[in-house]
């Protein structure tokens, strides 16, 4: 299968499943407004990019104001569901997102092994 077709496939699943995503390719096309850190993840050192989607940033964010473009999460499957909801609901908090303990949900969905 190529690139292209395998994109394209998970375009048609999103689509499906109503989701988004965000892809940044720093080196075909940087942007001075992503922030980027060395990370430990799992025990191995990565480059995490994060995107500052707070109109405080920037005015070019205005539209894209976290807490304003924030709908809901569904969080899982996994095996800590409660943990991780807890630290999402924390999060969005922080972030400005009113009443994100109503916008958070666990999935029920179980985790294939």
């Amino acid at each position: 299968m190529s690139e292209l077709s395998f994109m394209m496939l998970l375009a048609e699943g999103f689509r499906e499943e109503r989701e988004w995503r965000a892809i940044y390719a720093p080196k075909f096309w940087p942007s001075t407004l992503m922030e980027s850190s060395t990370e430990i993840i799992s025990g191995i050192p990565q480059i995490v990019y994060k995107i500052p989607l707070d109109a405080k940033v920037s005015d070019r964010f205005t539209d894209l104001d976290f807490p304003r473009i924030f709908d809901r999460l569904i969080v899982g499957p996994t095996s800590y569901p409660w943990p991780m909801y807890e630290a999402f609901v924390d999060a969005l908090k922080k972030a400005g997102v009113d009443d994100a303990e109503k916008r958070l949900c666990v999935s029920g969905i179980p985790i294939r092994a």
